[in-house]
């Protein structure tokens, strides 16, 4: 029986990336945004400009945001929009980025998620530690099968000693 081959080898944000992701336009109000939020069971929104037929990431605005910029200060969210409250300027990755390097980035920026972008800065997805720790858990899923199997075939090979 043959055994699952596993290799380690660079990771790009590109096999990992979400690209269905939730964006709310900079204009949108910040009720708007939660309902989004709401509707798209996310914690965070991409907030986005158009810019002819380009789409750009202008700003990230989270559940967090919301609560401590916005409800936490008794102000109205129906006069703020997801531009008042976004944190402007996101740290954004491209799809050829090194995963394990984008990763240490983010720590080192204490941020969980970057808008990915093309080479001409129009979104093409979410990159969060959510889609990285899927990735490590299947790889340790692999790792334990192969482990169990590896076991197994040792178990039979000394049966057939005996």
């Amino acid at each position: 029986m043959a055994l699952g081959v596993l290799t380690f080898s660079r990771m790009t944000v590109e096999h990992l990336v979400t690209r269905n992701v939730a964006t709310v336009d900079s204009a949108a109000t910040v009720v708007a945004a939660a309902r989004e939020m709401r509707n798209r069971h996310a914690g965070a929104l991409v907030v986005t400009q158009s810019q002819g037929a380009a789409t750009r990431p202008v700003g990230v605005i989270t559940d967090r945001d919301l609560v401590v910029s916005v409800l936490a200060m008794d102000l109205s969210p129906g006069l703020l929009t997801a531009g008042d409250v976004m944190s402007a300027h996101p740290f954004t990755v491209r799809l050829d980025e090194d995963a394990d390097a984008v990763i240490r980035r983010m720590r080192g920026l204490g941020i969980r998620r970057a808008p990915v972008v093309d080479a001409a800065g129009e979104l093409r997805g979410l990159f969060g530690i959510d889609d990285y720790l899927e990735h490590l858990a299947n790889g340790l899923r692999e790792v334990s099968i192969l482990i169990a199997q590896e076991r197994r075939e040792e178990e039979k090979s000394r049966l057939a000693i005996s």
